[in-house]
């Protein structure tokens, strides 16, 4: 993973990356770290993974694992840590549009299960048909 202020390599189990609490220290600059999920990436992984699971026959429980740990490995990444402070932070009159995030993943993911439900009932129904 590559921080974001110095753009040098810092490794995952480094000693820096394994101390514990949520703000970590890169070792090359000191600069303040956290870890952070990049949503965009972690759906396009997962409904790759989970698509090319369920092309090769794996039901769809086991694909959406195989998928979601892929995924979470794939999308984890470091981001400036922001210390919050009410007169050095502008208030924004806009409402945050934090749920949109949120429902963006619970749609991804009932969309795969009817996926798999309906590929598992077309599999089905073609095995029994015989």
């Amino acid at each position: 993973m590559k921080c974001p202020h110095c753009s040098e390599d810092v490794g995952l189990f480094s000693k820096a990356m394994s101390e514990l609490g949520k703000t970590k220290v890169c070792p090359h600059c000191g600069k303040s770290l956290t870890f952070g999920i990049r949503h965009g990436r972690f759906a396009l992984v997962f409904f790759s993974i989970a698509l090319i699971s369920v092309i090769f026959g794996v039901s769809g429980v086991v694909a959406a694992g195989i998928a979601a740990g892929v995924a979470a490995v794939f999308s984890v990444g470091l981001k400036n840590a922001q210390v919050y402070s009410p007169e050095l932070t502008p208030v924004d009159p806009r409402p945050p549009k934090v749920w949109i995030k949120g429902l963006f993943i619970v749609l991804a993911i009932a969309g795969f299960c009817f996926f798999a439900f309906v590929a598992t009932v077309v599999f089905t129904m073609a095995c029994c048909s015989r």
